[in-house]
């Protein structure tokens, strides 16, 4: 069923190519019927560029087909040959056209997918990355809190180190996300260099705080 739509464009453009040669070749010489070939190329306009270059080809084939075996035994005035090389030209140029409106719609496809793909990433460092220092820092607060009258100088010193650990950890992965949503806005062309900041700062996390078990 998916393959359907594909296989009755191929059908309805190579049915129409045939239905405009026999018109072109039953149609009065006075009338020019042959840019009626760019409908085929209309037919075929959302396929790939390959498709549609086939086919434009086949038209001006078609049309030379048309003039060598049937104008020139006729002997027509020399415009009438300048119509049928200017139907030529307007068929190869409507066929480049429609391939380059093919290429830009798939590259519009590509640079959805892969700022979806940047987007994600992002969502993994908020959620998880820039999550453990804040988790950390929390708790630290929670541990002073409850020391409170208790806590030592000694104890006191060896917070705040865990506290500044933590707070240079989440300034470092603000500043890698900072980094990241400016390389995510150049069309995906640093997409390798974005995954490789991603990995490498999942991987060097420290794991501060073993003694007071709140590392994450």
């Amino acid at each position: 069923m998916i393959k359907s739509p594909f296989k009755f464009t191929h059908c309805a453009a190579a049915i129409s190519l045939l239905v405009v040669f026999i018109i072109d070749i039953l149609t009065p010489i006075e009338f020019i019927a042959d840019i009626l070939y760019l409908c085929c190329i209309l037919i075929v306009f959302k396929e790939n560029a390959g498709t549609i270059i086939r086919y434009g080809i086949i038209a001006c084939m078609l049309i030379i087909v048309d003039v060598v075996f049937v104008d020139l035994k006729l002997k027509l005035s020399i415009a009438h040959y300048i119509n049928r090389g200017m139907s030529i030209i307007v068929i190869l140029v409507t066929s480049y056209m429609a391939m380059r409106y093919r290429k830009l719609s798939d590259a519009g496809i590509i640079k959805e997918q892969k700022n979806l793909h940047a987007l994600e990433e992002m969502l993994f460092i908020t959620s998880h990355q820039v999550r453990k220092p804040v988790a950390n820092i929390l708790g630290l607060i929670d541990i002073i809190k409850c020391e409170d009258a208790a806590l030592s100088i000694t104890s006191l010193k060896k917070h705040c180190e865990y506290l500044s650990s933590s707070a240079t950890e989440l300034d470092n992965y603000i500043k890698q996300l900072n980094i990241f949503i400016e390389l995510a806005g150049h069309q995906g062309e640093n997409e390798d260099l974005i995954q490789i900041e991603v990995t490498a700062s999942t991987e060097t996390a420290p794991k501060v705080y073993p003694d007071l078990g709140i590392a994450i």
